[in-house]
């Protein structure tokens, strides 16, 4: 990559800034006030050389193309004003090459995608968050799961099947209601969904119809999503401990690694090394073998 894209939230602006491998500033584009009861976070994604962000908040609410090497706005669509959401945005590849899609979840405007090259909208499910949005949309087949919650639970885990035709509609393909997840992310791996929820259940369904195929649980409570490479699921705990288990139909607790002080984050991969990042560290593990 040519360089790194952040965004610093604060109330008063939502700042994206891109950075060289040095560090030096190469643009800067602010793009507004970010009004919110629990503190501000916005997650860029970038997409074919341009940054897609969304300012879903109390006050004034959008979402945003940037060029990624110049900063200019390729295009603004606003959005509706609600409950603060936290999810990334999704780019959404439906089946047999069609053209991929922006996806966006938040309460004010449920489930909405977007042309990624005009801004136009293409579907909106409006009913599928009845509560607060903070994990992120992913797709799972030809289906987009999301989640939303209150307080310290989840509300509900849900898939919406985007339209394939002009003037369709979306449809609910699922709902499920019990240990939804609220702030973790699930992963969707192969035909199977895994989901962990912030107080330590987890849960693998088929993500096709949101069959439960098994439910156990971890000690723990979690902020951190869970991510899976090489057949495996691995999530941190809000105390720090870091869990493996298999991607599998079977629950099969694999490990599990003390990290030495808190963790809210989700670990990431590079190649063959874990990036793990602590309250006061960022830790990196490479694979020996």
């Amino acid at each position: 990559a040519a360089g790194v894209i952040v965004c610093w939230a604060s109330p008063k602006s939502v700042m994206v800034v891109a950075l060289d491998h040095s560090g030096k500033e190469l643009w800067q584009r602010d793009l507004g006030g970010h009004a919110t009861e629990h503190g501000p976070s916005v997650t860029p994604i970038i997409h074919e050389g341009t940054v897609y962000v969304a300012n879903d908040n109390m006050g004034p609410s959008a979402v945003f193309a940037i060029d990624a090497a110049s900063g200019q706005v390729k295009w603004q669509m606003d959005r509706p004003s609600g409950s603060t959401a936290y999810g990334t945005p999704l780019i959404y590849r439906p089946a047999g090459g069609a053209a991929p899609q922006l996806v966006l979840s938040s309460t004010a405007a449920g489930l909405a995608a977007y042309d990624l090259k005009a801004g136009k909208q293409l579907w909106k499910a409006a009913q599928a968050n009845p509560e607060r949005v903070v994990a992120s949309p992913i797709q799972a087949g030809g289906l987009v799961v999301g989640s939303c919650g209150t307080g310290p639970r989840g509300k509900c885990l849900f898939a919406v099947r985007p339209p394939t035709l002009p003037g369709q509609e979306p449809e609910t393909a699922w709902i499920v209601y019990s240990d939804a997840p609220y702030v973790p992310t699930s992963v969707a791996v192969g035909g199977l969904l895994f989901s962990v929820h912030d107080a330590g259940s987890i849960a693998c369904y088929r993500s096709a119809t949101g069959e439960l195929v098994w439910q156990d649980k971890l000690p723990g409570r979690f902020y951190g999503s869970p991510i899976c490479a090489a057949g495996r699921i691995y999530v941190v705990s809000r105390e720090g401990t870091m869990f493996c288990y298999a991607a599998a139909e079977k629950f099969q607790l694999l490990g599990k690694t003390n990290l030495g002080e808190p963790s809210f984050a989700t670990p990431v991969f590079a190649g063959k090394r874990m990036l793990l990042r602590t309250h006061g560290r960022l830790i990196c593990a490479e694979k020996k073998h």
